[in-house]
């Protein structure tokens, strides 16, 4: 989100002093998608910066290989660096960084299993920025995303960036739902295609329901708490080496939300697709080459009156084509 915020206002980045080179993903910020920022222009061989060149992406200081071209380049410019990172309580971030790999086609674990595997590799590069700052000779600015959530493009702009006046900054984007979260239910689809289609895994799914589906209201996945507490013990080491370098008021939680308890966690296994969801669900499988697998997976995972259920609200044209698609395998355009 903050990423599209940006892009949008490259005008007034330039009159608050700031250069935001173009990447070619910005179009996509003009029609209210996300972005993935600029930070991969550091990879290209003729970049250089330029004083008050502005890069944001999330990918810059967890990817070794650009952190290291990063580093190289920001030290052959000779110019004085500011660094700004947004960490995030454990429990939001985890949850939330499962559901982007999910949604990215990378990941196959349930939240559960995933925390209990995988979870942890990113506090290890934030320890690492804040235990080099010093010898890299750069200002680095922590602060906690879980605390300004509500107001990050302002936050960013005003506390990290130091912009005086935002009055100009188009926000709007900050209260639209911007590469929103998938549902658990879509997250369930997802994550059988991910399975079942690991060299192609239909990717163009969790992208369609973002773009076609901005609005739609999404039930967060939440781990169990004894899970929680077994990533708890494992990083929490970690952790407390990350908020000895913090202020205390942007320290990171380790805290299992008590609103969690009484929510559904990754274990429920009664997924309810609207029918929006299910025509956009449709229309991106009449595209791949090999449903019938996806199909088979899905019925297994799903009691004969839930997936029927969730079918009932469609027309009869296209009730029949879904069900002639789940037993043969085969498309027709409709």
């Amino acid at each position: 989100m903050l990423q599209a915020i940006l892009a949008n206002n490259i005008p007034n980045l330039n009159e608050a002093g700031f250069n935001y080179p173009r990447h070619s993903s910005f179009s996509r910020a003009s029609l209210g998608h996300a972005t993935e920022g600029n930070g991969a222009l550091v990879m290209q061989g003729d970049f250089r910066f330029a004083r008050n060149t502005l890069l944001s992406s999330e990918s810059l200081y967890v990817d070794s290989t650009r952190r290291s071209t990063l580093i190289s380049k920001m030290q052959a410019s000779r110019l004085d660096f500011k660094v700004v990172m947004y960490v995030r309580d454990v429990f939001d971030h985890s949850t939330s960084f499962w559901n982007q790999r999910v949604k990215g086609g990378e990941e196959t674990l349930d939240l559960d299993e995933f925390l209990e595997t995988k979870y942890g590799d990113q506090l290890e590069d934030v320890l690492w920025w804040l235990e080099n700052k010093d010898q890299l000779g750069i200002d680095l600015k922590v602060a906690n995303y879980s605390n300004h959530s509500m107001n990050l493009a302002e936050h960013f702009l005003t506390d990290m960036l130091g912009v005086s006046d935002i009055s100009k900054f188009d926000l709007t984007m900050d209260s639209r739902q911007i590469n929103r979260s998938l549902t658990r239910s879509e997250l369930e689809v997802q994550r059988i295609l991910n399975h079942t289609f690991p060299q192609n895994s239909a990717r163009s799914f969790g992208v369609s329901l973002i773009n076609e589906l901005p609005d739609m209201h999404y039930d967060k996945v939440l781990p169990s708490e004894q899970a929680f507490t077994k990533l708890v013990s494992r990083i929490g080491p970690l952790a407390g080496q990350i908020n000895e370098h913090l202020d205390i008021g942007e320290q990171i939680s380790l805290q299992y939300p008590k609103k969690a308890n009484n929510l559904e966690t990754s274990s429920t296994t009664v997924f309810i697709f609207s029918r929006n969801q299910l025509e956009v669900l449709v229309s991106n499988f009449s595209r791949m080459d090999s449903p019938r697998a996806f199909y088979w997976q899905l019925v297994r995972r799903l009691s004969p009156s839930e997936f029927f259920s969730t079918l009932r609200e469609l027309e009869p044209g296209r009730l029949k084509f879904v069900i002639l698609s789940i037993l043969k395998g085969k498309w027709r355009k409709q």
